[in-house]
This record gives structure tokens, C-alpha cells and sequence, in this order.
């Protein structure tokens, strides 16, 4: 049951990895207000997050879960107040002439991850695309993907297949243009030699897919941050940390207070705790200075802070003193 004054429920059906869960989100809106809302059946109670039992029962694997909500049934309740049930709004939806509503949808990943899990955080702009503006441009607006660094989706498999990284990709590119940021990932190429020694798209390999975090801002907003303020690096270090406060909050620093700056440590060795000045990110790729201040802030050793250059030529980047004592000061 939903409690107080509620204009309409909107109950969505969810199925992860193909398997059917009904009945397990629901959306109460007043007026222009809307909570979103998960339903354990255990516990017959509604939260605004899913709760551990919630999350069991939609029997996540590890890597990569693909989940589907769809539009389960549309309930309109006219009444002023009171408790609020399924069928008492099926009731009151039939009797104001209002029909079920199936069709609705939306479809995402949702990734789960071992506790000690290494990440490799990676930039797209100028570090996947050979250029910021042109990349941005040719992938958004003209659904093209070939302006990419040779060598690059290579390089990324032997993050992954080789030295065992699980990647994510940070970008400044706004919400609005999420899934054709999406697109390019799937759609990078590096190129090969045929038997005549003439270039060639490689079909047989493709970047992973794998958490992608952008910009919240609106379009303009964002550029305007990534262009002019030359802010990005703090919307990126913000990022990088709520990524680190969920592995804090599911115990991997339990033992020590803060994770603190250092390197990775332990590096295929099972561990019950983390070791002190752990971090989550282990390899940072970028191609600004803002992007490697933003990955050493969140933990990224010295060492393993990797800077693309338009040559498509890597090097290692390295904080200056003055970066290395502002952050030992809390700055």
C-alpha cells in the first residue's frame, strides 16, 4: 500500500536477464511531484532504493545484467485521501474511464562487481576519438565512428584480457547525448592489413560494454564547462568519488578510516580487507591535465596515469609537487 494523498500508480513490470519480475517498481506521483519506488514482497514495504532483498531475488551475475521496465498498468485514483491499493486504483481507473497501458519501456545495464574489483577509468573525448570537438561532432550528429585512435580498442582489450581491469568510461558529453556516446563505443573499429596489405576495418574486435557515466548537466551547460570554465575535471572527480563511496559503503576500506591517496596494492592476491590507501582505480586514461588531476585525486598511482596524445601516442603523466601537497593538505 502507498500512504497519503496520491493522484495515480504507475506499476512497472522488470525483468533482468530475461526473467520476469512483477510488480517490483511503482511510480506515485501528486501533481507534478514523483517518487520512484521499489517493492519488496518479503517485507511488503516500498523504498526509494532496492533493497538487499529486492536485489537477490532479481538474481544479478557478475559483469553485465541487461534489465528491461516496462509499463505494467496505469492506476488513477480519485479519491482525497487514504490508503492507496492495487486493485482499489484498478477500480478507480475503470471507473473513470481509463484503460491499462502496456507498451512503455526502457532498457539499461546494470553491472555487478566483485568487492576487490580493479577499475580502469577511461576518457572518450580526444583519448578514444582522436579529437575532442571533431569526435564529439562526427559521433553525435553523424552517426560516424572511424575518427578514433589507431590501436585503441586493442589497447583496451589488453587492459581487460591481459591484465585482468574492469573499465569505465567518464565523459563531460551531456545526458542528452548518452546513447549516441553508447553507439561509438560499440562501434569503434581499429584497422588491420588484408592479404594485399591495404587497410581495413577489423570487425572481429569491439570495446566491452561497460559502465558509462556522463555529464547531468544540459548541453549548453556542459560545454560550456568543458570548453570555457575548463570545470570538467571537478565534475569527473565527483564521479570518481561516488563510485569509490559505494565500494566504501559495501566495506572494502572497513578497516582503516578514509581510503586516503597510494597505490594499488595486492594486485591478484585475495584479500579479506582492503589494504591501507587502496583505491578502487587502478590505471587512468585521459588526454587533459584536468582529466589526470581528477584520476589521481581519486586514488590513481603515480605510475598509472596514462596521457593520449592527437598522435595517438601514450605516456605516463605525473603530479606536479605542488598537486601532490595540496592534496596531502586536504585541497
Amino acid at each position: 500500500t502507498v500512504n497519503g494523498l496520491v493522484d495515480a500508480l504507475v506499476w512497472f513490470e522488470v525483468q533482468v536477464n530475461g526473467a520476469v519480475i512483477e510488480d517490483a517498481m511503482v511510480c506515485a506521483s501528486r501533481g507534478e511531484n514523483e517518487v520512484l519506488m521499489f517493492y519488496d514482497p518479503k517485507g511488503g514495504v516500498f523504498g526509494e532504493r532496492p533493497s538487499d532483498g529486492i536485489l537477490k531475488a532479481w538474481e544479478l551475475k557478475l559483469g553485465l545484467n541487461e534489465v528491461n521496465i516496462s509499463k505494467l498498468r496505469d492506476a488513477r485514483n480519485k479519491h482525497s485521501g487514504g490508503t492507496v491499493t492495487t486493485a482499489s486504483a484498478e477500480k478507480s481507473d475503470e471507473k473513470a474511464g481509463g484503460s491499462t497501458v502496456h507498451g512503455a519501456e526502457t532498457t539499461f545495464g546494470l553491472f555487478l562487481y566483485p568487492l576487490y574489483t580493479k577499475f580502469a577509468v577511461v576518457d572518450i573525448d580526444g583519448t578514444i576519438t582522436i579529437s575532442d570537438v571533431r569526435g564529439y561532432v562526427e559521433s553525435v550528429f553523424l552517426g560516424m565512428y572511424t575518427h578514433v585512435h589507431e590501436g585503441v580498442v586493442r589497447f583496451l582489450k589488453v587492459l581487460e584480457e591481459n591484465f585482468g581491469y574492469s573499465l569505465i568510461f567518464l565523459t563531460s558529453r551531456p545526458l542528452a547525448h548518452q546513447e549516441e556516446t553508447r553507439l561509438l563505443l560499440a562501434n569503434a573499429r581499429d584497422f588491420d592489413l588484408d592479404v594485399n596489405g591495404k587497410k581495413c576495418i577489423d570487425h572481429t574486435l569491439q570495446i566491452s560494454r561497460s559502465p558509462l557515466f556522463v555529464n547531468l548537466k544540459s548541453v549548453t551547460k556542459a560545454v560550456y564547462g568543458e570548453v570555457i570554465a575548463k570545470s570538467s575535471g571537478d565534475f569527473k572527480a565527483g564521479v570518481l568519488k561516488a563510485v569509490t563511496n559505494v565500494f566504501a559503503a559495501a566495506g572494502r576500506f572497513g578497516a582503516y578510516e578514509g581510503s586516503g591517496h597510494g597505490g594499488s596494492s595486492g594486485v591478484g592476491v585475495t584479500k579479506t580487507k582492503a589494504q591501507k590507501g587502496d583505491s578502487v582505480f587502478h590505471l587512468g586514461v585521459g588526454n587533459k591535465d584536468t582529466d589526470m588531476i581528477a584520476y589521481y585525486s581519486a586514488g590513481v598511482p603515480d605510475g598509472r596515469l596514462l596521457f593520449v596524445d592527437s598522435s595517438s601516442s601514450i605516456r605516463l603523466w605525473h603530479p606536479s609537487a605542488e598537486l601532490v601537497g595540496s592534496l596531502r593538505e586536504g585541497g
